[in-house]
């Protein structure tokens, strides 16, 4: 069929609903199961609301709904399915065992398209939706500048009368797509003809499924299982595969033509994979489970393929590490997923949602361009700056901000109130940062051995800085952790090194040695309340 070579950073044939490209690389053991099972994810379906386009740009309402699980990508069209397939390769001059991060965008992506044709169907159906998913998708590319919200997506479309009285039915699962067949009485199972156009070799397998292989990936149908409920009563229906050429068909035994008989194979794909890269879940706080028991977790990821819905505020690397959000439902499937950082590099180290379950992450960057929006400080501060972005429950941004000075400056832990503000905890070595709305607690001892504090900024739900807080001693501090009581009022927990870290109401006052644990507690508008050392 037709083979493409682009660098990673072009676009792909078709502007595609989900982008599961998995992580193989192990090493060392961060977060790989949490990468691997999102590939796992099942097979869903997700309407062409005009959100679909070629690689001239030009939309293409032929398209009836997109899929994707691992490195493929289905387009399901009247009476064709379209499956591209996706491996990465790096250039002989790269080392891909030994190489930097930032050699990834040095990759190559190959992809290669390979078409089932219904032969003879119609190219004018009707669509049956059944089993909508708890997510949506937003699109903004560029054939949808302004957007278009709000796309669910299905676990099961029924393309009616693909033949005369046979329905095509397209279900998803862990395993790849269902595709059976439904013959209603009138209907004649002899019609169902389906050509591959673009495998290099198609043949029927010994356990009776067939294989069609490509140079980047196989498709495999298991032996189709057919049979008819008559009068309540489960009849089996012999059936197989028949293959001429490139044209499979099916041979059907015996059955009673005066009810609907199904026949019901199983298609699986597979795929190469040529690229390593990295997922990586670090410090902080990087999991949270929201009030309707979704879960959310952020890090950080050094690829190009890791697997964001179509529609996410960022749908490709922006270079280097970036920030990574992905939402899961209760029963573990996918309700977004975005990259989120600038050309140089982002870490996101913790998570936390409102009472509304919209979503903040913060980490550091060190991208003078990173996407700020509403943002309480809109410059990059320089060196390595804080950052937090606010997303709704849809993952649609809301604001997001730098956070820090000329130094090296870190967001980790969050705490947010029944209001929607939100507390983050910095770990700071820039002095000076704006402490909107009181007089800093403690002094922020800054020398040439580059100590730190604890700083604790609060933003109300739209993003403005409605007071901050040095938090620390004479040596290096680091805030870790933080979280609300019943009253919002807000602990904090991390390590010091300092001898004189500023105490109220201790359990223990006395330094103990050797890095000690440090507990505080702020009221909500800033005030502390209460601080101690923890260690031997």
């Amino acid at each position: 069929m037709m083979m493409f070579r682009y660098f990673v950073l072009t676009t792909s044939i078709l502007l595609v609903a989900l982008i599961d490209l998995t992580a193989q690389r192990t090493e060392p053991a961060r977060a790989a199961n949490t990468v691997q099972s999102l590939g796992e994810l099942p097979v869903s379906f997700v309407p062409n609301r005009g959100q679909v386009a070629d690689t001239r740009g030009e939309r293409r309402p032929d398209v009836l709904y997109t899929a994707s699980s691992q490195n493929t990508h289905v387009f399901v069209r009247a009476n064709t399915i379209s499956y591209v397939f996706h491996a990465r390769t790096f250039p002989d001059a790269i080392d891909s065992d030994h190489r930097h991060h930032d050699d990834e965008e040095s990759s190559i992506v190959d992809s290669y398209r390979m078409d089932i044709e219904l032969v003879g169907a119609r190219t004018n159906v009707d669509v049956v939706e059944e089993n909508i998913g708890q997510g949506v998708r937003h699109y903004y590319l560029a054939q949808c500048p302004d957007g278009i919200l709000n796309v669910p997506s299905f676990a099961q479309v029924t393309l009616k009368n693909v033949y005369a009285k046979v329905d095509m039915v397209l279900r998803g699962s862990e395993r790849g797509m269902k595709c059976e067949f439904i013959v209603h009485p009138g209907g004649n199972p002899s019609d169902i003809v389906m050509r591959y156009v673009g495998a290099s070799k198609v043949m029927l397998t010994d356990d009776g499924g067939v294989s069609a292989a490509t140079p980047l990936g196989d498709l495999y149908e298991s032996a189709p299982v057919s049979f008819q409920d008559v009068r309540g009563a489960h009849r089996d229906v012999a059936s197989a595969f028949h293959l001429v050429g490139d044209q499979l068909s099916f041979d059907i035994g015996p059955y009673d033509h005066s009810h609907v008989l199904v026949i019901d194979p199983v298609r699986r794909w597979s795929t190469y994979y040529g690229g390593p890269s990295n997922e990586l879940l670090n410090g902080g706080d990087p999991t949270e489970v929201d009030r309707e028991g979704n879960a959310i977790v952020t890090g950080y990821v050094n690829a190009n393929n890791f697997p964001v819905t179509t529609g996410a505020h960022q749908t490709t690397n922006g270079g280097g590490d970036d920030a990574f959000v992905v939402k899961l439902n209760g029963n573990g499937a996918l309700q977004w997923a975005t990259y989120y950082g600038g050309t140089s590099g982002e870490i996101s180290h913790g998570v936390v949602c409102d009472t509304s379950r919209n979503v903040f992450i913060a980490g550091h960057t060190n991208s003078s361009n990173f996407p700020t929006q509403n943002a309480a400080q809109s410059v990059y501060g320089g060196s390595r700056d804080a950052f937090v972005v606010k997303f709704s429950k849809l993952g649609v941004r809301q604001w997001a901000t730098f956070y820090g000075g000329n130094q090296f400056d870190d967001g980790y832990g969050f705490a947010s109130d029944s209001a929607g503000n939100v507390a983050l905890l910095v770990t700071a070595v820039s002095s000076g940062l704006q402490t909107t709305g009181m007089v800093p607690i403690a002094t922020h001892p800054v020398d040439a051995n580059g100590n730190q504090d604890i700083l604790i900024a609060k933003f109300s739900p739209s993003g403005t800085l409605l007071w901050a807080t040095y938090f620390g001693g004479n040596d290096i501090d680091y805030g870790y952790a933080a979280g609300t009581d019943t009253s919002e009022a807000i602990i904090v927990t991390g390590w010091t090194y300092s001898t004189n870290l500023p105490l109220t109401s201790a359990t223990q006052s006395t330094y103990g040695g050797n890095g000690d644990v440090v507990v505080a507690r702020f009221s909500k508008d800033g005030a502390r309340i209460w601080s101690t050392y923890y260690g031997g």
